[in-house]
């Protein structure tokens, strides 16, 4: 059985999100990876040319060690980090994290991934602006620049 296909908005019913900033919030769930999830809140801005308020949910035991914290702390788009004493697992992690959104849109990322040249989540924002579409999605490429092949290891 097809679902109906996605209907276009009369125009008068159109909200459209002018500023992406105050409309999409990224949810990312992790577990001790803070130099990903800084890289990959870098392409975002890097990307977008603002910062998007990024929600982190963070699955490791204990604490970062003070000087991975005071890096992570000065992400400027960075509203949260909660690092959990027990496993949550995906789902549950990025609930906790969808709790917290207080914006129209969430967009849901992963802490390994990254924004390249192809990605437009500004497009995706005007398809639920201007459909009745309740969910969008994109493809996701492995190629990646050189530049983020590496990534700082975190040591324990």
């Amino acid at each position: 059985m097809r679902p109906p296909p996605v209907k276009l908005l009369p125009r008068d019913q159109v909200s459209r999100c002018t500023k992406l900033s105050e409309c999409l919030t990224v949810i990312c769930k992790t577990a001790r990876r803070p130099y990903y999830v800084l890289r990959m809140a870098n392409s975002l801005f890097e990307r977008l040319g603002e910062r998007l308020p990024i929600i982190v949910i963070d699955d490791g035991i204990g604490e970062y060690p003070k000087e991975i914290m005071n890096e992570i702390r000065y992400i400027p788009n960075l509203n949260y980090v909660i690092s959990n004493k027990t496993d949550l697992g995906i789902a549950e992690g990025r609930t906790l994290g969808l709790n917290m959104v207080t914006t129209k849109y969430f967009f849901i990322m992963d802490d390994d991934t990254m924004m390249t040249e192809e990605s437009d989540v500004r497009k995706l924002v005007e398809i639920l602006d201007a459909t009745d579409a309740t969910l969008v999605g994109g493809r996701e490429t492995t190629t990646l620049p050189d530049s983020w092949k590496s990534c700082h290891p975190v040591t324990r």
